[in-house]
């Protein structure tokens, strides 16, 4: 265990638990044991996680003979698995680390309850932005307002930071990490998965 967290998912015993570790020598996302080098159908990734909350298909409808991408929400786990429209492949998987101020559809109702690792190192899921760099492996390159994100091999790992709104409308300078998101290389024009 690091820091108190499980770090694998043998040593996690919650029913509810999700170990996701990103590894950028050699490039991988493990989830709850499950290696991904490229986009699997999104069957295998929901197998490792269990049965979704809901699946978001967004507000409006996709034109008659397309599809949206799906978001497979899971409420209870704070996380969601975005399918891809074409493929239904698991094209990424994100966690919401507060849930205060809902900015989605697809915001899960509770807050990530699992461990995010990023090279090995258990990053803080309630942590002012700051707090996020410094525990950081790898240096996040900032884009815009408290977006960052840092790209390798065709992986993206990005998190959104926001200020809690104060009571007098405007937001607080110190923002929090309300959102990461973790995709891996993935064809959109490739052979739909089967079982999706």
């Amino acid at each position: 265990m690091s820091r108190g967290y499980p770090t694998s998912i043998r040593e996690c015993t919650r029913a509810a638990c999700v170990i996701i570790e990103v590894a950028s020598h050699p490039p991988v996302v493990i989830v709850n044991g499950l290696r991904i080098e490229t986009a699997p159908p999104v069957a295998e990734l929901l197998r490792v996680i269990g049965t979704p909350s809901r699946i978001e298909t967004g507000p409006r409808p996709a034109p008659a003979g397309f599809r949206n991408n799906h978001q497979h929400v899971f409420d209870a786990m704070g996380l969601h698995v975005n399918e891809h429209h074409h493929t239904c492949r698991a094209q990424a998987i994100g966690v919401t680390p507060r849930v205060d101020e809902p900015r989605y559809g697809f915001t899960a109702k509770t807050a990530f309850s699992g461990n995010l690792l990023f090279d090995g190192v258990a990053m803080p899921l309630r942590a002012t932005e700051q707090e996020f760099l410094q525990a950081s492996p790898w240096p996040f390159e900032h884009r815009l307002g408290g977006s960052w994100s840092y790209t390798f091999d065709g992986f993206f790992v990005g998190f959104e930071a926001m200020g809690p709104r104060l009571g007098i409308g405007r937001r607080s300078t110190q923002r929090l990490v309300v959102d990461v998101s973790v995709s891996w290389p993935h064809d959109p024009h490739g052979e739909p998965a089967g079982g999706g």
